[in-house]
């Protein structure tokens, strides 16, 4: 036999039960026959009378029908058979999901008011909207609303009422016959109107009984689940899962869901599939719960440092020479105060443990100290001789990249930019959590050395001193003045001035032409600078670095004098002004500002020509009358009116007098 046209054989498909087993159930007495079928459901019923002719012979006549009616008692709260449907047709309606014209399964939706089920492809051909009607039909219900007379339905999408077309098909039927007669026809019109209302209530019936059945099942799949879920934790429990298990919530929004909360009763095998992937959902619950408890455990020691953390740094209230020590957020990164936040969850860790590290805090205190300075010369662009302190030197400084503010030395280690990064609170669960190392007090990762080093020395230089020896000590001593000229006119400043001037690069370094102030504009500046004094006061008032004595100093603390003062009433209710606020020293030392020299004075004729030589005036000095000189000196605003004078002889400048 050739290969290719062998055929290969199928197997035939296994069928439970022996075949042809209830073939001769026919054949059985009728009384047998009826105690059995009454004690079936329905739908059972109906499928019976669907298997073999004779069944359905047997099950169709008119004395089987008490067995249907029998039958509808097995299910509760079932309305009954009303008078247009057979038995048999109102159990297809009931419990069976075909589509009454296609046989298309599935379809869930009845409409109960036509006591059918259809389709949504058929539904476009046994039901019509009223705006659809024929004439004839239009002709056929005269004057009476269509509503009044058919059974009518509203699809969820759409507010339209539509009429079920078999029912109209018969009533045309019957209106054809009866429409010349008036009396028959009224006779038509109320019995359709008296079908269609009970439609109508049977539908209300129908719709009630599955709503009920539906929320009936509902409740049973819900204790199904139940079960299931308590069978779950117990299994789980005995596993040793019960920390993890906070009840059946535990389940409902979780990612194993599916596996628990399911309408099926918990089996060996079922349980045998689960069991992995519940395990492990049960140890990363396990996980979080030890993280969160290690988490409060963390956060409530250093709740615990934080209460006491101004005994452990002596700083009471807080002052301007605190900022160069260390800040609370600090301690918990100290290691030996880092062991104690870290000891076991079981560990009683108390104030006392806390407090005993005293000795610790001040060493940590040196050394981070001692590493700052290292950071910041190591950020010079030159190398010092042996036995020069490299960080006093007059020309270091440096600028912050945050703020771009100059800071000196030791004004940059109160500087709080350059500790922001501790401040942070996901830093301290990255340490203590997550085994990351800790973060220093201290960073010069924001920090550059200052521009126009080269220009900076210079200055030195024009003091006759060296610039790599000389310190910032020795400059201030040496109380120098320098000037330079700014659109026409002679500014003189201090060195600390002309330092910040040059490295801030607010102008042309080059362009200024930065001299040694001469003894007159020395002297005129130091008579200006001591009338000032009283204006330090208030423009210290005004810098942005004022803190409330009673909190640790942060960035977000900062502000005005005025702000310091009323944080303080407000959040400690104390309206005294003495030492409950300070400078902070983030922002440097207060800089006298500039003293621009006039060009020109003012000087009485009366003034004998040796005087006037003794006086040291300036070039360019006006001679006035003596009645002027007087007026000038008597007026309240000298001023003012000098400077009214300088208008009308096209003065640049006019001081008041010498």
């Amino acid at each position: 036999m050739d290969k290719n046209s062998t055929h290969q054989l199928v197997p035939r498909r296994a069928l439970r039960g022996k075949r042809g087993g209830l073939k001769d159930l026919p054949e059985m007495p009728d009384d047998i026959l009826f105690e059995v079928f009454v004690l079936l459901h329905p739908k059972d019923l109906l499928n019976s009378a669907r298997t073999t002719r004779p069944l359905r012979a047997f099950l169709m006549t008119r004395r089987s029908a008490f067995i249907w009616r029998a039958s509808r008692t097995q299910v509760d709260g079932l309305p009954d058979c009303p008078q247009h449907l057979s038995e048999p047709a109102y159990a297809n309606l009931m419990f069976f999901s075909h589509c009454h014209k296609c046989l298309k399964g599935n379809n869930n939706s009845a409409l109960w008011e036509f006591a059918a089920r259809y389709c949504q492809r058929c539904r476009k051909t046994t039901t019509i909207d009223e705006r659809d009607f024929s004439i004839d039909i239009s002709t056929a219900v005269g004057e009476v609303p269509p509503s009044k007379i058919f059974a009518t339905i509203r699809y969820s999408q759409s507010r339209r009422r539509f009429y079920h077309v078999p029912q109209l098909l018969g009533f045309m039927d019957a209106w054809n016959a009866v429409s010349q007669d008036e009396q028959a026809y009224q006779s038509l019109i109320d019995k359709e109107s008296e079908k269609t209302r009970q439609l109508t209530d049977h539908a209300a019936a129908c719709r009630k009984w599955q709503y009920d059945q539906t929320k009936l099942r509902a409740e049973k799949l819900d204790e199904i689940r139940r079960e299931r879920c308590k069978a779950i934790m117990s299994r789980l429990r005995e596993e040793g899962w019960g920390d993890e298990l906070g009840g059946m919530w535990t389940f409902r929004r979780s990612p194993v869901r599916e596996l628990v909360w399911i309408p099926r009763p918990l089996t060996d095998q079922g349980w045998r599939k689960i069991r992995s992937a519940l395990h492990n959902f049960m140890q990363e619950k396990r996980d979080m719960r030890l993280r969160m408890e290690r988490r409060c455990t963390i956060s409530s020691r250093i709740n615990t440092l934080d209460r006491i953390a101004n005994q452990l740094l002596s700083t009471s209230p807080w002052t301007a020479p605190s900022a160069y020590g260390l800040l609370p957020h600090d301690l918990p990164f100290i290691s030996g105060i880092q062991e104690l936040v870290k000891a076991p969850t079981t560990d009683l860790i108390t104030e006392e443990r806390f407090l005993a590290l005293k000795d610790e805090v001040t060493s940590h205190l040196m050394d981070w100290h001692e590493t700052a300075e290292c950071e910041l010369e190591r950020l010079l662009p030159i190398s010092c001789e042996q036995g020069v302190d490299a960080l006093a030197l007059a020309v270091v400084s440096y600028k912050c990249r945050k703020c771009a503010q100059i800071l000196y030395y030791p004004f940059v280690l109160a500087h709080l930019c350059l500790r922001t990064e501790a401040e942070d609170s996901d830093v301290r669960w990255n340490v203590f959590l997550d085994g990351q190392a800790s973060p220093p007090p201290w960073s010069c990762a924001n920090l550059d050395f200052s521009p126009n080093f080269e220009e900076v020395r210079e200055l030195v230089r024009l003091c006759d001193k060296d610039p790599d020896t000389t310190t910032t000590l020795d400059m201030e001593e040496l109380d120098e003045r320098f000037a330079y000229s700014f659109n026409g006119n002679v500014v003189v400043v201090t060195w600390r001035a002309a330092l910040e001037m040059l490295v801030s690069r607010e102008m042309n370094a080059s362009a200024l032409a930065i001299r040694l102030a001469t003894d007159y504009e020395k002297r005129f500046a130091r008579n200006e600078e001591a009338k000032r004094e009283n204006c330090l006061d208030e423009l210290a008032k005004e810098k942005p670095f004022w803190c409330c004595s009673l909190c640790p100093p942060g960035k977000d603390n900062l502000g005005t004098r005025i702000n310091a003062l009323g944080h303080v009433n407000f959040r400690h209710g104390s309206n005294k002004e003495s030492r409950t606020v300070y400078l902070h020293l983030s922002g440097g030392p207060i800089i006298l500002r500039s003293v621009l020299v006039p060009r020109i004075f003012l000087c009485s004729s009366d003034i004998h020509p040796a005087r006037r030589s003794s006086l040291d005036l300036p070039p360019v000095t006006v001679l006035i009358h003596t009645s002027t000189f007087n007026a000038i000196q008597a007026s309240q605003s000298p001023f003012g009116y000098t400077m009214e004078l300088s208008k009308a002889h096209n003065f640049d400048f006019l001081a008041r007098t010498l």
